[in-house]
């Protein structure tokens, strides 16, 4: 809040817990959201380390998962980390291993230098991709002007006793246009892996 006064510049680095939302499906407000972004960004730009952590009800909220990754992309600096959070026990999700490739541009000053136009659409291009965040409460629609790959993570949650995550996976849908709609977030690969 704007009553916290606390000055992190002396820290290596910060544990962000309700990352992105208060909680699986509990948007923030978008004012909150972007004053959290921009705090976060502001340590980014000081080469901080940043412990993004977010939480899950049940490892089946793909939409909570992919809001998650997709914040995380966007503040995504050289010592940034996101842990997804379901249990005390060891777990895993398949699209930690997505190859989005490294950003295009630096990491951005604050979290409107990411806004697509009018739009409450912020994304964020890699080499092999985009991230596209909607934290507001409107549906967007957004053409590609080319053809993408959206990710759609199956499987993850605890590992196994047996350790076998093999049948974790991410899946791929060929695109020109996304729906993009509040509270979600849509990464997509330039090409099918």
């Amino acid at each position: 809040t704007t009553r916290d006064q606390t000055d992190y510049s002396g820290a290596d680095g910060v544990m962000v817990e309700g990352f992105s939302q208060w909680g699986p499906n509990q948007p923030f407000e978008l004012a909150d959201w972007k004053l959290q972004m921009n705090r976060i960004l502001h340590l980014v730009q000081q080469d901080c380390i940043i412990l993004a952590q977010s939480y899950l009800n049940s490892a089946d909220d793909v939409r909570s998962r992919l809001f998650y990754l997709g914040n995380y992309l966007l503040i995504k600096g050289e010592q940034t980390y996101l842990n997804i959070e379901l249990s005390l026990e060891p777990e895993g999700f398949p699209e930690y291993s997505i190859l989005i490739g490294q950003p295009l541009e630096p990491t951005p000053l604050e979290i409107d230098d990411l806004r697509v136009g009018q739009t409450e659409i912020y994304a964020r291009r890699f080499t092999n991709g985009l991230v596209m965040v909607n934290p507001s409460s409107v549906d967007q629609v957004m053409a590609l002007n080319r053809t993408c790959f959206q990710v759609i993570p199956a499987g993850g949650g605890i590992v196994p006793a047996n350790g076998d995550v093999s049948v974790w996976q991410v899946d791929y849908r060929a695109v020109d246009s996304v729906a993009v709609r509040q509270g979600e977030a849509v990464v997509l690969l330039n090409s099918r892996p």
